[in-house]
């Protein structure tokens, strides 16, 4: 099976969520793409919650061989966080950083899941390796990142060809880890679809980043005009994808992604606030370009410095404040960026020099991280 279509894939997204009941597990497996053999499908638990407090074992996808027309194909599908659930909430909330299977940094509290699950995975594959040409991950949300960790592991511990789909997925790991996914799966196997208005693929804010890197995923127009947790609805995608091909969906670089159009963006008079379409992703990316213009580092090199020592808001007030003070085109692309920051959270506009202290700068982009992520975290509740 060369690829699943974005109606299958994200039907399939959106049943998932059923197996949390053993009755809704019966009927998910019931899918006309699994096999009819009761031996060749299997639920998975996956630990869920915190490290120390608020753990959980929960029912959280399937392992399945293909039925026809699938026949040498798997299945490995993962649902996105239940909010009745609290073990959910905060695993999508650990967003520390931890080696992958693959020994890459990435979000602990999506690795987490995934390692809880892996061994019932490993032995489930091996009953069946023989058979198996391709592998399909997916998932919404949470399981979104889940199904990347998932395809990561596969393609570099197994055979066979490696899809992964997802809908809505926040960003999983940094730049080393996007990147060698990207390489080791290839762009044209990462079926990452998004609504333009949907906040949760626009966190973790940097230094995490989307693969394939940069950023590139399919642009799935929901019809929102404002940031909205209703944009991150698996019914929306679904509805959305129903009768479009993957070549009928845009993919192609984000206007974010690239330079001269942050450089614009920065530049721009046009009034900005946190209901604006892709804000957070366009702040992000402003954030990258004037740390790069300030301390003359490529991504990674700025990636190096902010995951070690002190807060990620500490550090980039820090080099901000360093960048006031060099010299004049670094103080304007500070100022520029403060500006944007500032009109987002709603806040008088900075003007002189002095007022661009390590402490303004720092309160601003912790309210700015704690905005991204409340965003998601509604956006996530409504489901």
């Amino acid at each position: 099976m060369i690829e699943l279509t974005p109606a299958t894939a994200a039907k399939m997204a959106q049943d998932v969520y059923g197996v949390q009941t053993q009755a809704g597990m019966t009927l998910f497996l019931m899918k006309p793409e699994f096999t009819n053999n009761t031996g060749d499908k299997a639920g998975l638990k996956a630990n869920l919650g915190g490290a120390l407090f608020c753990r959980k074992e929960d029912s959280f996808g399937i392992c399945a061989m293909g039925g026809k027309g699938y026949e040498n194909d798997m299945f490995l599908i993962f649902r996105g966080t239940n909010a009745q659930k609290s073990a959910d909430i905060i695993t999508d909330a650990r967003v520390g950083l931890e080696p992958s299977n693959t020994g890459l940094p990435v979000h602990i509290g999506f690795n987490q899941a995934f390692k809880s699950m892996l061994e019932d995975i490993r032995k489930f594959i091996s009953h069946h390796e023989p058979q198996i040409k391709t592998f399909h991950c997916i998932g919404h949300s949470l399981g979104g990142a889940v199904a990347m960790l998932m395809a990561d592991w596969l393609k570099t511990s197994k055979p066979g060809s490696v899809k992964v789909y997802t809908f809505g997925a926040p960003k999983v790991g940094l730049l080393m880890f996007n990147s060698s996914f990207t390489r080791k799966m290839k762009s044209e196997n990462i079926y990452r679809v998004y609504h333009p208005t949907d906040p949760v693929p626009m966190v973790p804010l940097f230094p995490y980043l989307h693969a394939p890197f940069m950023g590139y995923g399919y642009y799935a127009a929901s019809h929102e005009n404002t940031i909205s947790g209703a944009s991150h609805s698996i019914d929306l995608y679904v509805k959305t994808v129903s009768t479009i091909s993957w070549n009928g969906l845009q993919r192609r670089p984000p206007a974010y992604a690239i330079e001269d159009f942050v450089a614009q963006w920065l530049h721009s008079k046009m009034p900005v606030n946190e209901t604006t379409p892709k804000i957070w992703e366009w702040l992000n990316s402003a954030l990258i370009y004037v740390l790069k213009k300030i301390t003359g580092l490529t991504l990674a090199g700025i990636q190096a410095l902010l995951i070690v020592g002190d807060s990620f808001a500490d550090k980039v007030a820090y080099l901000l404040h360093k960048g006031i003070e060099l010299y004049e085109e670094a103080s304007i692309w500070v100022q520029l960026l403060m500006d944007k920051i500032m009109q987002v959270l709603g806040r008088k506009r900075l003007n002189k020099k002095e007022e661009f202290t390590r402490d303004v700068m720092r309160n601003a982009l912790r309210d700015i991280i704690n905005k991204t992520n409340e965003d998601a975290r509604k956006a996530i509740m409504r489901q």
